[in-house]
């Protein structure tokens, strides 16, 4: 699957999500991400991984408190990176996105899973395996029982 690259900058990439090259999990001494960061390990993610914003970053995950986010979304824009997952909970998310034009799956998002380039960015401890069929669902609980 080929996804066209917007060529200006300060603005969101849909590659950046759905084929990342690079992920920086913020909040990795989380719980959740904690969870992200082994799944990223354990499957071998083909990309870098980083536990602080660095320029360019493909995707962040936001595993940080609820006030945390809007912040950590302006340096994310900061850093040209406009392609981030929160699986907590975030306050006044839309604001912040629309704020900073980082583009984001959450609050309590499940998470991405992309298995041809091993990356398991999920709240599963199982990761998907690769195959033709896509899952995209607003329930945590129904992707966990597809995965599972």
């Amino acid at each position: 699957m080929t996804i066209p690259r917007l060529n200006s900058a300060g603005r969101f990439d849909p590659a950046n999500l759905f084929t990342p090259t690079s992920i920086a999990v913020l909040g990795a001494d989380s719980e959740r991400g904690a969870q992200i960061v082994a799944n990223l390990a354990i499957d071998r993610f083909k990309g870098e991984v980083h536990t602080s914003i660095v320029q360019n970053v493909s995707l962040a995950v936001l595993a940080l408190p609820p006030d945390h986010i809007g912040p950590a979304m302006a340096a994310l824009a900061e850093a040209k990176c406009f392609a981030a997952i929160v699986p907590g909970p975030a306050d006044d998310l839309a604001v912040h996105a629309a704020r900073t034009g980082v583009r984001v799956l959450g609050a309590y998002s499940f998470g991405l899973a992309v298995p041809s380039l091993n990356l398991n960015a999920t709240r599963s401890h199982i990761a998907p395996p690769p195959g033709r069929i896509a899952l995209i669902s607003q329930s945590g609980a129904l992707s966990r029982a597809v995965i599972d």
